[in-house]
């Protein structure tokens, strides 16, 4: 069954060669990086100083807004979830309706993987030029950390993060927190693929992307234009209750306030991917497959 559902992945990956959609999210994703990790490099390069090579992936994908745009790309990746292809009725002969939905998710797993691995390459390769290799912070983050120049750039780095951590240990964890909102958002979408079909799919994406949106701190706080009191409180709260919120790296509680650890939110994603794994099974077996214009009780 496994070896199978591989196959199956195996086989949705390969169709990207014929799918000018996936070019064009991929170069859509270059465009994105260029633009987020502008800033970071037109602060290094005003103050004349190198940065690590990973610095800009963290300072550009510690922000919640930078989360939901390199996830909103997605929408456009998995547009025609779930998947039914002109191989399906082939991969369904030869094996069941349980092996082919595992085979769409590790699919998904992998295609959302190496869309994020795509993007931060991309951001590697465009501030290759003033970056160097080694696993500690550069001057620039030390800048950045110990003054408010970080705030005015919106570019989030903390003392406290360098001191706990190294720019391979700091970019790794946001790039698993990315990758777990992301998929939650991918198995939403090949959910509601199987349920209410591809536009509905889109929709699910797009209202999940919506609320993540809503629930940013800086939307709330210029919705309801909340005194400092009320703007912790909510922090706290959105901190809990938003899953992009939970894929941003500074909205954690690292030993001094109430937010949720990073523990916490990774199993907050796991429990919610495994989830949606066992509803997307049980719409699997309801799923009516349309084959040339006819629909097969397969």
């Amino acid at each position: 069954m496994i070896r199978k559902a591989f196959t199956i992945a195996n086989i949705q990956l390969h169709s990207w060669r014929k799918n000018s959609r996936v070019y064009f999210v991929f170069a859509l994703g270059f465009v994105l990086a260029g633009l987020l990790t502008g800033k970071s490099m037109t602060f290094a390069l005003e103050h004349q100083s190198p940065v690590q090579l990973l610095e800009p992936f963290i300072w550009t994908f510690g922000d919640s807004t930078s989360i939901l745009l390199c996830s909103c790309l997605l929408l456009l990746l998995f547009s025609d979830a779930p998947f039914v292809t002109e191989a399906t009725p082939f991969l369904l002969a030869r094996s069941d309706r349980q092996t082919w939905l595992l085979g769409q998710v590790l699919y998904v797993i992998f295609a959302t993987t190496f869309y994020l691995l795509w993007v931060v390459l991309c951001t590697v390769l465009l501030c290759a030029k003033n970056a160097f290799s080694g696993n500690q912070w550069s001057r620039t983050a030390a800048i950045l950390g110990y003054s408010k120049a970080g705030n005015y750039f919106y570019l989030p780095s903390s003392v406290r993060t360098m001191e706990k951590t190294t720019p391979l240990g700091c970019a790794g964890m946001i790039f698993v927190l990315m990758l777990g909102y992301s998929l939650v958002l991918s198995f939403l979408m090949l959910l509601l693929g199987l349920r209410r079909g591809g536009k509905a799919a889109f929709l699910a994406g797009l209202g999940f992307s919506l609320y993540g949106f809503l629930l940013r701190s800086e939307t709330v706080q210029a919705l309801l234009h909340l005194n400092p009191t009320e703007t912790f409180r909510a922090n706290v709260l959105l901190g809990w209750i938003s899953p992009l919120n939970h894929a941003t790296y500074p909205m954690h509680n690292f030993g001094y306030d109430r937010l949720p650890t990073l523990q916490i939110s990774l199993l907050l994603f796991f429990g919610i991917l495994l989830g949606l794994f066992f509803c997307a099974n049980g719409a699997a077996k309801r799923y009516h497959f349309t084959f040339f214009g006819r629909q097969e009780g397969l």
